[in-house]
Protein backbone atom coordinates (compact mmCIF):
# COMPACT_ATOMS: atom_id res chain seq x y z
CA UNK A 1 0.00 0.00 0.00
CA UNK A 2 1.03 3.12 -0.95
CA UNK A 3 2.76 5.74 2.22
CA UNK A 4 0.27 8.56 1.67
CA UNK A 5 -2.90 6.00 1.07
CA UNK A 6 -1.64 3.95 4.13
CA UNK A 7 -1.84 7.12 6.17
CA UNK A 8 -5.31 8.46 4.57
CA UNK A 9 -6.62 5.22 5.64
CA UNK A 10 -5.25 5.26 9.21
CA UNK A 11 -6.92 8.50 9.97
CA UNK A 12 -10.04 7.94 8.10
CA UNK A 13 -10.10 4.67 10.67
CA UNK A 14 -9.49 6.78 13.65
CA UNK A 15 -11.54 9.14 13.16
CA UNK A 16 -14.36 7.04 12.13
CA UNK A 17 -13.68 5.15 15.48
CA UNK A 18 -13.62 8.20 17.78
CA UNK A 19 -17.09 9.26 16.17
CA UNK A 20 -18.67 5.54 17.08
CA UNK A 21 -16.87 5.61 20.14
CA UNK A 22 -18.29 8.86 21.12
CA UNK A 23 -21.77 7.93 19.79
CA UNK A 24 -21.59 4.73 21.68
CA UNK A 25 -20.85 6.66 24.97
CA UNK A 26 -24.07 8.98 24.44
CA UNK A 27 -26.20 5.75 23.82
CA UNK A 28 -24.74 3.85 26.97
CA UNK A 29 -25.24 6.89 29.03
CA UNK A 30 -28.44 8.27 27.16
CA UNK A 31 -31.82 8.30 28.43
CA UNK A 32 -34.16 6.27 26.16
CA UNK A 33 -37.32 8.33 24.82
CA UNK A 34 -40.37 5.85 23.81
CA UNK A 35 -41.90 6.76 20.56
CA UNK A 36 -44.47 5.90 18.37
CA UNK A 37 -43.92 6.22 14.23
CA UNK A 38 -42.03 9.14 15.18
CA UNK A 39 -44.23 10.76 18.10
CA UNK A 40 -42.94 11.24 21.99
CA UNK A 41 -45.06 8.72 23.79
CA UNK A 42 -46.68 10.34 27.44
CA UNK A 43 -47.24 7.44 30.05
CA UNK A 44 -50.74 6.18 28.88
CA UNK A 45 -50.03 6.33 25.28
CA UNK A 46 -50.29 2.78 23.66
CA UNK A 47 -48.22 2.17 20.29
CA UNK A 48 -49.70 -0.70 18.51
CA UNK A 49 -49.68 -3.44 20.85
CA UNK A 50 -47.13 -1.71 22.99
CA UNK A 51 -47.97 0.49 26.12
CA UNK A 52 -45.54 2.87 27.70
CA UNK A 53 -43.57 0.67 29.67
CA UNK A 54 -43.44 -2.11 27.08
CA UNK A 55 -42.04 0.39 24.54
CA UNK A 56 -39.62 1.95 26.73
CA UNK A 57 -38.10 -1.20 27.16
CA UNK A 58 -37.90 -1.95 23.54
CA UNK A 59 -36.20 1.34 23.25
CA UNK A 60 -33.92 0.63 26.19
CA UNK A 61 -32.42 -2.86 24.64
CA UNK A 62 -32.23 -0.95 21.25
CA UNK A 63 -29.75 1.42 22.87
CA UNK A 64 -27.67 -1.02 24.40
CA UNK A 65 -27.57 -3.20 21.48
CA UNK A 66 -26.60 0.20 19.37
CA UNK A 67 -23.84 1.05 21.90
CA UNK A 68 -22.17 -2.34 22.47
CA UNK A 69 -22.06 -1.96 18.34
CA UNK A 70 -20.56 1.16 18.26
CA UNK A 71 -18.48 0.53 21.23
CA UNK A 72 -16.73 -2.68 19.65
CA UNK A 73 -16.73 -1.12 16.23
CA UNK A 74 -15.23 2.09 17.41
CA UNK A 75 -12.17 0.56 19.64
CA UNK A 76 -11.43 -1.53 15.86
CA UNK A 77 -11.40 1.30 13.76
CA UNK A 78 -9.34 3.44 16.70
CA UNK A 79 -7.11 -0.07 17.03
CA UNK A 80 -6.60 -0.74 13.25
CA UNK A 81 -6.02 3.51 12.76
CA UNK A 82 -3.08 2.95 15.12
CA UNK A 83 -1.49 0.18 13.88
CA UNK A 84 -1.65 1.87 10.15
CA UNK A 85 -0.43 5.03 11.11
CA UNK A 86 2.88 2.97 12.94
CA UNK A 87 2.87 1.35 10.09
CA UNK A 88 3.24 4.33 7.87
CA UNK A 89 5.37 6.40 10.22
CA UNK A 90 8.02 3.26 10.82
CA UNK A 91 8.16 2.94 6.77
CA UNK A 92 8.72 6.94 6.42
CA UNK A 93 11.48 7.02 9.18
CA UNK A 94 12.97 3.68 7.90
CA UNK A 95 12.89 5.49 3.93
CA UNK A 96 14.00 8.65 5.09
CA UNK A 97 16.65 7.43 7.80
CA UNK A 98 19.88 5.74 8.07
CA UNK A 99 20.37 2.14 5.71
CA UNK A 100 18.74 -0.57 7.93
CA UNK A 101 20.60 -3.12 6.04
CA UNK A 102 17.56 -4.86 4.83
CA UNK A 103 18.87 -4.64 1.05
CA UNK A 104 22.47 -5.78 2.48
CA UNK A 105 20.91 -9.26 3.71
CA UNK A 106 18.76 -9.31 0.67
CA UNK A 107 21.35 -9.01 -1.20
CA UNK A 108 23.53 -12.08 0.30
CA UNK A 109 20.00 -13.91 0.51
CA UNK A 110 20.45 -13.71 -3.10
CA UNK A 111 23.67 -13.85 -3.65
CA UNK A 112 23.72 -10.01 -5.21
CA UNK A 113 25.89 -7.64 -4.40
CA UNK A 114 25.65 -4.25 -2.35
CA UNK A 115 26.64 -0.77 -1.72
CA UNK A 116 25.62 2.15 0.80
CA UNK A 117 26.50 4.89 -2.06
CA UNK A 118 27.85 4.19 -5.37
CA UNK A 119 28.21 7.29 -7.50
CA UNK A 120 29.64 5.10 -10.56
CA UNK A 121 26.20 3.84 -11.83
CA UNK A 122 25.22 6.57 -14.16
CA UNK A 123 28.68 5.39 -15.65
CA UNK A 124 27.91 2.25 -15.73
CA UNK A 125 24.93 3.27 -17.85
CA UNK A 126 26.07 6.33 -19.72
CA UNK A 127 23.19 6.31 -22.16
CA UNK A 128 20.41 6.24 -19.99
CA UNK A 129 21.10 9.86 -18.86
CA UNK A 130 20.37 9.28 -14.90
CA UNK A 131 21.64 12.68 -14.40
CA UNK A 132 20.18 14.58 -17.54
CA UNK A 133 18.64 17.71 -16.31
CA UNK A 134 19.36 17.07 -12.61
CA UNK A 135 22.23 18.23 -10.45
CA UNK A 136 22.90 16.54 -6.85
CA UNK A 137 22.12 13.29 -8.03
CA UNK A 138 22.78 11.00 -5.50
CA UNK A 139 22.50 6.71 -5.82
CA UNK A 140 22.35 4.85 -2.76
CA UNK A 141 21.12 1.31 -1.51
CA UNK A 142 22.22 0.11 -4.36
CA UNK A 143 21.63 -3.55 -5.55
CA UNK A 144 23.61 -5.23 -8.19
CA UNK A 145 23.37 -9.01 -9.77
CA UNK A 146 22.18 -10.96 -12.60
CA UNK A 147 18.85 -12.11 -13.53
CA UNK A 148 18.15 -15.24 -16.14
CA UNK A 149 21.36 -14.28 -17.50
CA UNK A 150 20.39 -10.20 -17.40
CA UNK A 151 22.49 -7.87 -15.28
CA UNK A 152 20.66 -5.28 -13.20
CA UNK A 153 21.07 -2.31 -10.92
CA UNK A 154 18.13 -1.51 -8.32
CA UNK A 155 18.98 1.89 -6.49
CA UNK A 156 17.75 4.78 -5.03
CA UNK A 157 17.99 7.85 -6.97
CA UNK A 158 17.69 11.53 -5.20
CA UNK A 159 17.99 14.67 -7.35
CA UNK A 160 17.19 17.98 -7.70
CA UNK A 161 15.32 20.08 -10.60
CA UNK A 162 15.27 23.45 -10.18
CA UNK A 163 17.49 26.36 -8.43
CA UNK A 164 17.40 28.59 -5.70
CA UNK A 165 13.55 28.64 -3.95
CA UNK A 166 12.17 26.75 -7.09
CA UNK A 167 14.59 23.95 -6.13
CA UNK A 168 12.77 20.84 -6.27
CA UNK A 169 14.37 17.46 -4.26
CA UNK A 170 13.11 14.54 -5.80
CA UNK A 171 13.99 10.57 -4.68
CA UNK A 172 12.53 7.15 -6.78
CA UNK A 173 13.89 3.64 -6.74
CA UNK A 174 15.22 3.04 -10.41
CA UNK A 175 15.54 -0.88 -11.85
CA UNK A 176 17.83 -1.06 -14.67
CA UNK A 177 18.13 -3.85 -16.47
CA UNK A 178 20.37 -5.08 -19.07
CA UNK A 179 19.06 -6.60 -22.36
CA UNK A 180 20.75 -7.52 -25.84
CA UNK A 181 21.91 -4.52 -28.14
CA UNK A 182 18.54 -3.00 -29.46
CA UNK A 183 18.05 -1.45 -32.88
CA UNK A 184 15.98 1.45 -31.09
CA UNK A 185 15.39 3.47 -27.95
CA UNK A 186 11.67 3.95 -27.15
CA UNK A 187 9.22 4.61 -24.02
CA UNK A 188 5.68 2.67 -23.24
CA UNK A 189 3.40 5.04 -21.27
CA UNK A 190 0.66 4.18 -20.21
CA UNK A 191 1.17 0.36 -21.01
CA UNK A 192 -0.35 1.53 -24.20
CA UNK A 193 1.43 4.21 -26.05
CA UNK A 194 4.91 4.06 -27.72
CA UNK A 195 6.83 6.90 -27.97
CA UNK A 196 8.09 7.98 -30.87
CA UNK A 197 4.69 6.65 -32.39
CA UNK A 198 6.18 5.29 -35.24
CA UNK A 199 7.46 2.64 -33.50
CA UNK A 200 4.61 1.68 -31.90
CA UNK A 201 3.43 -1.07 -34.26
CA UNK A 202 6.10 -3.13 -34.45
CA UNK A 203 7.08 -2.81 -30.81
CA UNK A 204 3.60 -2.84 -29.25
CA UNK A 205 2.03 -6.25 -30.17
CA UNK A 206 -0.44 -7.56 -28.02
CA UNK A 207 1.82 -10.33 -26.56
CA UNK A 208 3.73 -7.39 -24.70
CA UNK A 209 0.62 -5.12 -23.63
CA UNK A 210 -0.77 -8.35 -22.02
CA UNK A 211 2.76 -8.79 -20.20
CA UNK A 212 2.57 -5.31 -18.65
CA UNK A 213 -1.42 -5.89 -17.63
CA UNK A 214 -0.31 -9.15 -15.82
CA UNK A 215 3.28 -7.57 -14.57
CA UNK A 216 1.41 -4.29 -13.47
CA UNK A 217 4.34 -2.11 -15.43
CA UNK A 218 2.44 1.05 -16.99
CA UNK A 219 5.44 3.66 -17.51
CA UNK A 220 8.89 2.07 -18.93
CA UNK A 221 11.48 2.73 -21.57
CA UNK A 222 14.45 0.71 -23.27
CA UNK A 223 17.40 3.00 -23.30
CA UNK A 224 20.49 2.75 -24.84
CA UNK A 225 20.11 -1.47 -24.72
CA UNK A 226 18.69 -1.01 -21.19
CA UNK A 227 15.20 -1.49 -19.97
CA UNK A 228 14.70 1.31 -17.32
CA UNK A 229 11.82 1.42 -14.48
CA UNK A 230 10.78 3.72 -11.96
CA UNK A 231 8.56 4.24 -9.27
CA UNK A 232 8.39 5.48 -5.63
CA UNK A 233 10.55 5.00 -3.32
CA UNK A 234 10.71 1.37 -2.12
CA UNK A 235 11.37 1.85 1.51
CA UNK A 236 13.54 -0.63 3.78
CA UNK A 237 10.04 -2.04 4.99
CA UNK A 238 8.82 -3.25 1.94
CA UNK A 239 12.36 -4.80 0.74
CA UNK A 240 10.42 -8.28 -0.79
CA UNK A 241 8.62 -6.01 -3.17
CA UNK A 242 12.35 -5.37 -4.76
CA UNK A 243 12.45 -9.08 -6.01
CA UNK A 244 8.90 -9.15 -6.87
CA UNK A 245 9.41 -6.54 -8.81
CA UNK A 246 12.46 -7.64 -10.96
CA UNK A 247 10.01 -10.67 -11.92
CA UNK A 248 7.76 -8.13 -13.08
CA UNK A 249 10.34 -6.72 -15.23
CA UNK A 250 11.68 -9.77 -16.30
CA UNK A 251 8.17 -10.90 -17.65
CA UNK A 252 8.06 -7.58 -19.60
CA UNK A 253 11.36 -7.97 -21.14
CA UNK A 254 11.07 -11.34 -22.49
CA UNK A 255 7.60 -10.33 -24.00
CA UNK A 256 9.38 -7.52 -26.40
CA UNK A 257 9.60 -8.65 -29.54
CA UNK A 258 12.05 -10.09 -31.53
CA UNK A 259 12.54 -7.31 -33.91
CA UNK A 260 14.07 -4.70 -31.20
CA UNK A 261 17.16 -7.12 -30.65
CA UNK A 262 17.03 -7.88 -34.31
CA UNK A 263 20.12 -5.58 -35.28
CA UNK A 264 18.09 -3.92 -38.06
CA UNK A 265 17.55 -0.33 -37.13
CA UNK A 266 13.79 0.64 -36.47
CA UNK A 267 12.40 3.52 -38.14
Amino acid sequence: MPMFVSRAAAWIALVGGIVALFWGLLSVFGTPTPRCEGWRMQPDDVCGARGYAEQLAYETTRMQIESFVALGGGLLLVTAGLLLLARATRAAAEDAGPDTGRRKLLAQQRGWSYRAVDPDVAERYPNVGLSRNAADNDYSRVLSGELDGMPFDVFNHAYTFGVGSGAIRHEETVFLLRLPPCAASFSVEDAGRVMPAELGPPVLTEELRRACTKARVRDWAVVGSTLVYAEAVIPDSRVKRIPARLDDLRTVAAAIPSIVFSGRRID
